[in-house]
């Protein structure tokens, strides 16, 4: 358990999340006053590649709707954006397009996400028509998933819209590659000119579930250490057994070296009484360990590291590893004794 919940935490802090959140920076704002303002100013900045902004945005606010298709109808998340949304944030199409700038066809189109395909069972999505607040949309394009959330929630279906600047209340920007925090300091520079009376409230793409990966970090730290007592413990009573067992039977090694036995001869000796109950165990404890973990890892984690042998085939040579060096250990004492 504990060598597999090590490996999960890792697992999940190097999952990517199915687009590109490098070299992304966003800032919150309140009105198009705003919005207009701060991405003048970025327009001016050597650093800034692309500008897009959206009255949503992946991982800060999503926006829910009732989706209709003739009788059935489904509460689902939206996000309302600019053109060149998913092109700056790195979210790739699997199948139709991408909105184009300036359409006027696109301000009635839509593209969902792989989970809303798959949701409602669809075998060719793209131009179906959907309703959303009495306004008939057309399915364009189908992006791969993405988390929208961390990885404690399942990917939700998902589907774009553009959006009207005027209501936008996220800016997002990507800048060149090694200028992120450079970027970052500009940016809260500009603000802090615009609009000296309001809080700055934005930052990296990277951060936006930092706290969530702290959680991560520490669990793993949690779990190595957990690791570690469950060794050590392990260690200690098989330890003690085997302690007792020989000291038991000195006398009886005792004369056995002065009839010419062997330390490797005695060693095999005190081995062989474990080696049974060593098979038994890892037979009944491995296999168990490997089902039980897996089970739980599917019931509580949406996302997890694949069920494999590896972990409790490791655990169990740690646990013969434990007893050759406990066992050697006590052939020297033997052997020393007088």
């Amino acid at each position: 358990c504990a060598i597999m919940f090590t490996q999960n935490s890792q697992y999940l802090q190097d999952r990517g999340w199915g687009y590109d959140p490098q070299s992304v920076l966003y800032a919150q704002v309140d009105d198009h006053l705003m919005f207009d303002k701060l991405k003048k100013s970025l327009n001016q900045y050597s650093n800034v590649e692309e500008i897009s902004g959206g009255f949503d945005h992946l991982g800060v606010k999503n926006s829910t709707s009732l989706l209709k298709q003739q009788e059935k109808e489904y509460e689902i998340s939206t996000l309302s954006i600019d053109p060149n949304y998913l092109s700056l944030v790195g979210l790739e199409m699997a199948a139709g397009r991408e909105f184009i700038p300036n359409s006027t066809a696109d301000r009635n189109g839509m593209i969902v996400n792989e989970k809303f395909v798959s949701q409602l069972s669809l075998a060719n999505p793209l131009e179906l028509e959907y309703e959303i607040d009495s306004t008939k949309y057309t399915i364009i394009g189908v992006v791969k998933d993405f988390h929208f959330n961390s990885f404690q929630s399942a990917v939700e279906p998902m589907v774009f819209l553009v959006g009207e600047e005027e209501n936008f209340k996220n800016l997002i920007f990507r800048v060149a590659k090694g200028t992120e925090l450079q970027s970052l300091e500009f940016l809260k520079k500009e603000w802090s000119s615009l609009f000296p009376e309001i809080p700055f409230r934005g930052g990296l793409q990277e951060d936006v579930w930092g706290s969530y990966f702290s959680l991560l970090a520490w669990l793993g730290e949690f779990w190595r250490i957990i690791a570690y007592l469950t060794v050590f413990m392990a260690a200690l009573g098989l330890f003690g057994m085997v302690s007792l067992n020989i000291s038991g039977r000195l006398k009886e090694f005792s004369i056995k070296k002065v009839l010419g036995a062997s330390i490797r001869h005695i060693g095999l000796t005190i081995v062989l009484n474990y080696v049974w109950l060593f098979v038994i165990a890892l037979a009944i404890g491995t296999p168990l360990s490997y089902f039980l973990v897996g089970f739980f890892f599917d019931v509580v984690y949406p996302y997890h590291i694949p069920s494999n042998m590896e972990s409790p085939l490791l655990a169990s040579i740690i646990l013969v590893g434990v007893l050759w060096v406990e066992v050697g250990s006590l052939l020297v004492k033997i052997n020393n004794a007088n």
